[in-house]
């Protein structure tokens, strides 16, 4: 609950920056990060990253995304960028196929088999730690239907109210096409 006041509040906070014209754009991005930062804190991880699976028969692990992109097309990613990100898991995904037969019982097994993705949140700069709200500062039109939305990340101190900023920002690249708006691109950047 304290999640959802704190992206309604960031919400608040941001409306002074919408261009005219812009309002979707904006719909789009915060409600992506509304949902991914909710699930960070309140869903299993295999709803907002892919997940390994062992099967206690067959002794095989394999990379589950399907779940994961399901949730990534109803949040407005394009399919160009869902495939570039399952382009990314690839190799775990092979060497997984190749890994020893028994159960994983610690991160660096996964590193070492080059999935250590699983312990980092991919869509906050690929950190470790979660937050609890983003704010978008700039709505830019770069050119026809083509937006860069520039985004910080701050975690939230519920006894004294204060925000603190993350040390990183995203440039969330938005577009439009065949009439729809879509999330097309990160870019993180260290402040």
């Amino acid at each position: 609950m304290k999640y959802v006041i704190t992206f309604v509040v960031s919400l608040i906070l941001s409306c002074n920056i919408i261009i005219r014209g812009n309002e979707k754009v904006y719909e789009i991005v915060m409600d992506f990060y509304g949902w991914y930062i909710d699930a960070i804190h309140n869903l299993p991880d295999k709803e907002y990253q892919p997940y390994v699976e062992f099967n206690d028969t067959t002794k095989t692990y394999r990379l589950k995304t399907e779940l994961y992109c399901q949730n990534l097309r109803k949040h407005y990613f394009s399919e160009s960028l869902i495939q570039r990100e399952l382009l990314n898991y690839k190799q775990c995904s092979e060497n997984l196929q190749k890994a020893n037969k028994v159960p994983f019982e610690d991160i660096s097994d996964y590193d070492s088999i080059g999935c250590g993705f699983l312990f980092n949140y991919r869509w906050l700069n690929n950190e470790q730690e979660a937050v609890d709200g983003v704010k978008i500062v700039e709505i830019k039109n770069i050119e026809k239907d083509h937006f860069s939305v520039l985004c910080k990340f701050y975690i939230a101190n519920n006894e004294t109210k204060q925000i603190t900023y993350q040390n990183y920002i995203c440039y969330v690249t938005v577009i439009k096409f065949n009439g729809k708006y879509e999330i097309d691109n990160f870019e993180f950047k260290m402040e």
